[in-house]
């Protein structure tokens, strides 16, 4: 949603400095956000689409991160090719540790 980017970015910014405002981001927009990417991870992992040894904190970071570098430094949002080829590149990393780890 083009709107919540300059609210999130003011919010993201306030943050620094209030501690307050930082753990209400963290509760109510970070934390569910990632933990919402870690279950599909996990599904992934369970499923066997993913290697068992998945660090699913370092993939959800490597999905996550992305998008909030392009808002933070007022860069134009993923589209969806873009968010595709975020996916595809991480999953394919961590299924290539599956060989490199086998």
């Amino acid at each position: 949603d083009p709107a919540v980017g300059p609210l999130l970015r003011n919010v993201i910014a306030a943050s620094a400095s209030d501690p307050a405002i930082e753990r209400a981001l963290m509760d109510q927009w970070i934390t569910p956000r990632r933990a919402a990417v870690a279950v599909t991870l996990r599904d992934a992992v369970a499923a066997g689409e993913l290697p068992v040894h998945t660090d699913v904190e370092v993939a959800v970071d490597a999905l996550v991160s992305p998008p909030y570098y392009r808002l933070m430094l007022g860069m134009a949002p993923l589209d969806d090719a873009g968010v595709a080829a975020l996916v595809n590149t991480v999953w394919c990393g961590c299924r290539g540790a599956r060989e490199a780890g086998s």
